[in-house]
């Protein structure tokens, strides 16, 4: 990998000493460009996006045969890791740099820093998080008129089955969901992109698109984000998977914007696959990653008019999880005693303001059985996991549920909670409910730690400060 880089670097030498001195002429007003590149490329898309990167600081003196090929004097340029959007680095080029050599000088800090992010051994297709830009671009970005490059895959996929575009796409029913309900609601949500325009090099060749139809994929997927960025005021101006094109876009300022008519009709949150399936009047309802043409998420139409209902995939009733317990065991617990033969367990946690990075996990198993349901087991002969869908930086809180196939006592449950991610001020905050013969009890949740541990620790969870038991009784 090093020799890799020395190569590169040694290329883009023999290109500097080629162009030219700027022009001592007046130069056009400045420009602020930003740049969003996923960590999951391949050794050759990194070998081509660092030598682009290189050449985008150096620039061109924009004369004669020698065309402005990157920054000039006077230009910004901000740099993002595209999936947890940590900022790599940042540079305003100095009016003073009027040569190639000047320019790369001034910006060797930035091509370091951007260089080392390129050389962590990661070639997994990490996806651009591009619900959380959208959602902090005003907090990070620094120019209202910046120009920005995505560098990722345009096949976003998460925790959540329904937001997994390798899968299909995504219907225009995500947009007016509320943002407690998916990262794509689009409410509230109109000038968070300050009208900026937003170039997407998606390093995703044609056949490369996951179903059959694949330029019906690439279509609608490039569709879904054209929209999605639009709705967020913002604008795609350029779709297209060359790496030194997408470098080039970011100086052209006469590309149009893809526009498409949004469907205000459509409620419903589907995963798609095939166009040929989108007849009218076809309402399936089939449990989303079952490999089926078209998907329909259970339950975003069953809203309850209480301000404390709360959606899951699994579509019922879940009052209880934000309900007072006093309140609910004195007005509820007769009627849910009646139908609540099985014991449900949820986690929930606070997402907003300071806690908006926190996500905890839930674990749980009855004493008797070896299986512990939880992310990495959702289904069991024991019962059923169920992520929040799905806990993100905007919603109130976040949730995890467990449901039982029977009614087990609290207490020959073993549960516990593990912190995940996130940096609370002093420590992780939340609560487990465990629901069983119609009676909710609540057991608060501390963890006295700095940072998550992503699930580490897990067959020394006793002696951890990332996880916590729950004595449930």
């Amino acid at each position: 990998m090093k020799l890799f880089f020395k190569c590169v670097i040694a290329a883009l030498s023999l290109v500097l000493t080629l162009l030219p001195t700027h022009a001592e002429s007046s130069q056009p007003a400045p420009n602020n460009y930003v740049i969003f590149c996923s960590p999951g490329l391949s050794k050759e898309q990194k070998k081509l996006v660092a030598l682009e990167f290189q050449k985008f600081i150096a620039g061109g003196s924009g004369k004669g045969n020698d065309p402005q090929s990157g920054m000039k004097p006077g230009d910004t340029l901000q740099v993002f890791n595209a999936s947890n959007l940590a900022l790599l680095g940042e540079l305003r080029m100095p009016e003073s740099a009027r040569t190639a050599n000047l320019q790369f000088k001034a910006g060797s800090d930035l091509v370091k820093a951007f260089l080392e992010f390129l050389r962590i051994d990661n070639t997994s297709d990490t996806p651009a998080n591009i619900p959380s830009l959208v959602s902090s671009f005003k907090e990070k970005v620094r120019s209202k008129d910046a120009k920005v490059l995505i560098i990722g895959t345009p096949l976003y996929f998460d925790d959540v089955p329904a937001h997994d575009m390798r899968k299909g796409w995504l219907s225009d029913g995500y947009f007016q969901q509320h943002e407690d309900v998916t990262v794509f609601s689009t409410l509230n949500k109109e000038k968070n992109l300050r009208g900026c325009t937003f170039r997407f090099c998606t390093l995703l060749a044609d056949e490369n698109y996951g179903t059959k139809n694949k330029g019906s994929h690439k279509d609608k997927v490039k569709r879904f984000w054209a929209l999605y960025f639009n709705q967020c005021g913002g604008k795609l101006v350029s779709f297209q998977a060359d790496i030194p094109t997408g470098f080039q876009t970011l100086l052209k300022d006469d590309l149009e914007e893809f526009t498409y008519s949004f469907d205000k009709n459509d409620k419903k949150m589907m995963l798609v696959t095939s166009e040929t399936e989108l007849r009218q009047g076809d309402t399936s309802q089939i449990i989303v990653g079952q490999g089926t043409n078209i998907t329909k998420v259970d339950g975003i139409n069953n809203l309850s008019k209480s301000t404390n209902q709360t959606i899951s995939m699994s579509g019922d009733d879940l009052s209880w999880i934000t309900a007072d317990p006093q309140n609910y065991n004195k007005t509820l617990s007769n009627e849910v005693g009646q139908t609540q033969t099985v014991t449900r367990v949820a986690l929930t946690w606070p997402t907003g303001g300071e806690n908006a990075d926190q996500d905890l996990d839930l674990y749980v198993r009855p004493k008797n059985s070896t299986d512990e349901l939880c992310y990495k087991l959702n289904q069991s002969k024991d019962g059923k996991y169920t992520k929040d869908f799905p806990a993100n930086s905007n919603a109130k809180y976040g949730f995890e549920i467990v449901d039982l196939i029977s009614s087990v006592e609290p207490k020959n449950l073993q549960i516990w909670v593990n912190a995940y991610s996130g940096k609370p001020q002093k420590a992780f905050v939340g609560e487990v409910r465990v629901l069983s013969e119609g009676k909710l009890k609540v057991y608060p949740v501390k963890i006295d730690a700095k940072s998550g541990n992503e699930g580490s620790d897990s067959k020394n969870r006793n002696r951890s400060k990332y996880w916590v038991s729950i004595a449930a009784e």
